[in-house]
């Protein structure tokens, strides 16, 4: 064990070189990563087996395999190396590629659905180091998650914000139809009469039979049937491949999931109330380039998802308004 007078003695620029031969699993990958030559890391390898009383890799072939203490000795030192780099880095920049940073993103649902498979999609490749940990929350609970530092980031519909949380709008979302065309004939435009006798497949957060759209057939007099109640957006496809039945979801989770599972997305013959989508974050992680650079790609991706997820008869309204003269 080292006593303090070893640690001080310590040199610890032998630490970087290991964590880039743990990485590289090569003495000249390592010295072309740190931008030095091969022989100085070939000398702090040999200084590294004997303070640590271990050969740490053995070649295999053309590459280093590290062995049981070197794996031990890298989940130890490898977290504390990446932040004395965080912290010698400051806000000023971020390098995705070198960040073994993990990120927590809260969501509902729905949102989870567009947006986990594209995190997963970019921490598994080579260009991203960080990871994502997606968490479900709502918006009754985001502004206590940020205020705790449980996640980094939540996405949602916002109310009542505190002023020290900071929001961007990224998308305004309307609804469509998912049905299975193996069950319900789509030859012609769902009707009201048609729309209103199909038994429905709901996703209730509370586990109800009844959710906000039916405030709105209500009010116009109207009712439908909820056959079925679901917690999750995930299990909806599999529920309507079982009967005739009609789904009414939000249009970028109902043209993901047709997309997937080869159902049809229809226009809701009733003009439902859109809701809009924001990114929200504490006000003290605002400049932090780590999180900046985060938030940016989640907002971008959302809006382009969400964009494209606009129903026919919103892409027609807004294509009039554009051909109104000023």
């Amino acid at each position: 064990m080292f006593n303090e007078n070893e640690l001080r003695r310590f040199d610890l620029n032998l630490l970087w070189i290991f964590s880039a031969l743990m990485h590289e699993r090569s003495a000249t990958r390592a010295a072309d990563r740190l931008g030095i030559g091969g022989p100085a890391v070939s000398m702090a390898l040999r200084r590294l087996r004997a303070e640590l009383d271990d050969p740490l890799f053995v070649r295999v072939g053309t590459e280093f395999q590290p062995t049981a203490r070197a794996t031990e000795f890298m989940r130890t030192v490898g977290p504390t190396l990446e932040q004395i780099r965080l912290g010698l880095q400051g806000a000023g920049s971020f390098d995705p590629a070198h960040s073994r940073r993990t990120f927590r993103v809260g969501c509902s649902d729905d949102i989870d659905v567009i947006l986990s498979p594209w995190l997963a999609r970019s921490a598994l490749s080579t260009q991203d180091g960080s990871r994502h940990v997606v968490c479900r929350t709502d918006f009754l609970v985001n502004p206590i998650l940020l205020e705790r530092d449980e996640v980094d980031l939540a996405i949602g519909v916002v109310k009542d914000l505190p002023k020290w949380l900071c929001s961007q709008h990224v998308a305004s979302a309307g609804l469509l139809c998912l049905v299975d065309p193996a069950h319900v004939d789509l030859s012609r435009k769902l009707s009201r009469k048609a729309y209103l006798e199909l038994p429905h497949v709901i996703v209730s957060f509370g586990g109800g039979l009844r959710g906000v759209l039916d405030e709105t057939l209500s009010s116009l007099r109207v009712n439908r049937y909820v056959a079925h109640s679901t917690p999750h957006f995930s299990v909806v496809p599999s529920i309507l491949k079982q009967g005739r039945a009609v789904a009414t979801l939000p249009a970028y989770v109902a043209r993901e999931l047709a997309h997937v599972h080869g159902l049809r997305c229809v226009e809701p013959p009733f003009d439902f109330q859109r809701f809009e989508i924001h990114v929200v974050w504490h006000r003290k992680d605002d400049k932090e380039a780590g999180h900046q650079w985060l938030r940016e790609r989640v907002s971008a991706h959302l809006a382009a998802v969400m964009g494209q997820a606009a129903s026919p008869r919103e892409v027609r309204r807004r294509s009039r308004a554009r051909k109104q003269p000023a």
